[in-house]
This record gives structure tokens, sequence and C-alpha cells, in this order.
């Protein structure tokens, strides 16, 4: 795959494939090496320095170096959609308006995964790129297993704080998160930061997970038992994470890959037989809507708690004061006013939802920026559905894009660059112009 690579390539390589493998540990790691050696920003920050400091500039190198790499990339409309974005971000971090580490990391957050997929086009660009694809999905397939058979054990066997021993405290990241801060209604969060973090990710790895599974079905049977357990341990995990947003993203992602991958006459019947359920389903929640499974688990409230904490009302609330923010400064409040990269600055500023993150840092012409090089990426996923890596990444967008409605799904590093990561790779893969490096 290197044999004839230069020694940029071959560094922008290593550096490529070690974030990838780290990603979905990086909250667990980062939080026993602060806990025990301190250096919180270096250890948070870790694979954004190597991003940015390292890995793009070598990327720009070999691309400028490569007329043909340089030229693909260059006519890309998405990446020049990227650049732009890029650039708007970066006109509005200058004011810091919300303090200059903020603004920092608000660039750091909003551009990562964009920085993730210009490399990923070039190393494919510049390698074998079918054998990088399956060493990527590899390592990518791995991580997932051991996220959702840690996530298992988390549910039906660990203790409740069993990750205090490795560094998770309030200070840092909670061992666990409850509902109204009920002991025994638990979150999960595996080896990602949060629940909702685990449960966003695993609506990338489902979809992922059955094209796997569809190709590895007719093999040995001690295959087939593998299968089933991480099935049966992603299933337990998305459950145990209790993010109700996830559980949306899954289903929609679930059947936009069902409908991708299936004939015309199975699609109408898995569409009556889904409408079917989904009324079944309406009904039985519909009947039982007081009962104590209904409120905790879709709800997240506690009946039998009197000062319960109302997290719908939390959400509305965050939604409402965004969108007024939004009419007021249509033209933005500047780069790290919004969500985590805020609580690095003067003033935190929480909105659940993604979209308008951007609006709020960005202002109305940055979140139509933004639209349009999603909806760039949707129609690139859509003319490449025929490779089953790229319905499962399709199928994985539309799920994760709901939950950016509801979540800024985008944030969480883990997500946004293995699924960006792998879709650069993809769109590079099934050119027609692939190139290698001399």
């Amino acid at each position: 795959m290197l044999a004839k690579s230069s020694l940029s390539v071959r560094v922008l390589f290593w550096l490529f494939i070690i974030v990838i493998a780290l990603l979905p540990f990086h909250a667990f790691i980062s939080t026993w090496l602060i806990s025990n050696f301190g250096l919180e920003p270096l250890f948070k920050a870790w694979k954004e320095l190597l991003l940015f400091v390292v890995m793009l500039p070598l990327a720009v190198w070999v691309a400028l170096k490569n007329v043909k790499i340089r030229d693909i990339l260059i006519k890309d409309r998405i990446n020049q959609l990227i650049v732009l974005f890029a650039v708007f971000n970066i006109l509005l971090a200058i004011p810091a308006a919300n303090g200059q580490q903020a603004a920092v990391a608000g660039l750091l957050f909003n551009l990562r995964f964009l920085a993730l997929f210009i490399v990923a086009e070039v190393l494919a660009l510049s390698v074998t790129t079918q054998k990088f694809r399956q060493l990527v999905l590899k390592i990518i397939v791995w991580g997932g297993m051991v996220v959702v058979l840690f996530g298992a054990l988390q549910v039906l066997l660990l203790p409740h704080d069993f990750l205090r021993h490795f560094g998770y405290s309030k200070d840092l990241i909670p061992p666990y998160f409850t509902i109204d801060n009920n002991e025994n209604i638990v979150r999960i969060l595996s080896t990602l930061r949060g629940p909702n973090a685990l449960g966003a990710y695993l609506v990338f790895w489902l979809p992922l997970l059955a094209v796997a599974t569809k190709k590895l079905w007719s093999q040995k049977t001690v295959i087939k038992v593998g299968l089933i357990v991480i099935w049966l341990a992603s299933l337990l995990t998305l459950y145990g994470s209790r993010s109700r947003s996830a559980w949306i993203g899954v289903l929609v992602a679930g059947a936009t890959l069902t409908l991708l991958q299936v004939n015309t006459l199975w699609r109408k019947r898995l569409l009556i037989a889904g409408s079917a359920a989904a009324v079944i389903l309406g009904l039985c929640i519909g009947l039982n809507f007081n009962s104590h499974l209904v409120q905790t688990t879709l709800l997240h409230r506690d009946p039998n708690e009197i000062n319960t904490i109302d997290s719908d009302n939390q959400h509305a609330d965050s939604l409402n004061s965004a969108l007024r923010h939004v009419i007021s400064r249509p033209l933005g409040t500047g780069v790290g006013t919004a969500n985590l990269a805020s609580t690095y600055g003067e003033q935190a500023n929480i909105v659940e939802n993604y979209y308008l993150q951007i609006a709020v840092e960005l202002g109305i012409v940055g979140c139509l920026l933004f639209i349009a090089l999603l909806v760039l990426v949707a129609v690139r996923l859509w003319q490449l559905r025929s490779d089953t890596i790229a319905a499962a990444l399709f199928a994985g967008f539309i799920g994760i894009f709901v939950v950016n409605l509801l979540l800024p799904a985008w944030g969480d590093e883990t997500l946004s660059m293995l699924w960006w990561g792998l879709a650069g790779i993809v769109f590079v893969a099934k050119s027609k112009k692939v190139v290698h490096s001399k």
C-alpha cells in the first residue's frame, strides 16, 4: 500500500490511522491521563494539534506536489464549499467575541472533521485506495465492537461507578449519568464522553454493522454467532444510553438503509409493515402514557419524584433562546459563542441544535453555507449508493441529520471525525481518477 509512497505520505498515513484508531477511546484515555498527570488542554486537544499542526499541512504539501491530486481536490465543489466555510469561520473568529480561548476552541471544533475529510481524500488519492479503505473500515469496526461490548457490560454487569477507577469524576466526566438524579435510572457512556455522544455514535455504527453482517453472514457459524453477540451488545448499549434522539436517529438510519438495499416489491411491503408497526407502537404508548416505563424512557421524567427536572422544557427553552438570538443577530455573534467552545470563554451558551449553533456563531449566511455543504455531501452519497459503504454512510448521515436537530451531534469528535474521515475515502475511492504518488 505504501511501497512507492513518499515520506510525507507515509507520515500522513500513520498519523491518520492513529487518530482513527484512538477516536472511539479518546474520552476514556484522556480522562485517565488528565486525572493522573494533569495537562488537561494537551490531552484533550492532542488530535486537533496533530490534525492542524502536522496532518493538514502535510496533506496540502502532498497535494501541491502532485498536479493531478491538486486538480481533483480543487475542482470538487464539496471542497470548494469547505474552504469557503473555513474562511467564514476564521473571519468570524478574529473578533473573539467570547474571548480568545473560546474563539480558538470554536475554530477547532467547527473545522476538525472537515479538515480530516480533506486529509482522507489526499491519502486515498495517494495510496492504493481500496486497501486503504479496507484497513480504515477494519479499524472502525474493531473500535465499534469494543465500544458496544464495553457498553453492554456497563448495562449488565459492571457497577454504575466503575469508570471512577479510571479517573472519571464530576470535575472531568462523570462515571455515569442519571435521569432526574435518580440512581435507579442510569445512563451509560461506554468509552465516549456522554450518553448522547454514545447514542449519536451508534447512529453511525449500526448501518456499518448492518452492511458488514450482510457481507459476512454466509461465513462460518462462529462468525454468525459473533455477529449476533455484537448486535445484541449494540442494541443493549443503545438502550443503556437512554438517548431519545439516538433512538430516533437509528430508526431513521435503519429505515433509510433498508429502503436502499431492497427491491421495489420488498420496499412497498416494508413501508406498509413499518407504518403498521408505528401505529401499533403509538397506540401502546398512548394507552400507557402515564406508566413509569413511558415517563422515564420517553420523557426522561420520573413520575415518583415531586421536583423533577423536565428535560423537554429545557430543550424547548434552549431552542427558543437560540432562535431569538439568531433573529436579533442575523450576522452571528462570532465563533466560540455557542455550545462547548463557549464554556472556554466569558459566557457559556448551550444550543441543543447543531444548525442553530452554527447560525448563532456564523449568522444566517454561515448556516446556509453549512447546509449547502451537507446537501452536496448527501447528493454525492446518493449517487454512490450502489456501494454498500456509501449506502451505510448515507443512512447514517440521514439519521445524524435528525439527531442534530435535537443535539449538537457534529460537535462530538468521535462521531464527526470518523464519519467525515470515512466519507472522504469513499468519495475518492469511487473516482476513476485515482492517483498514486511517485
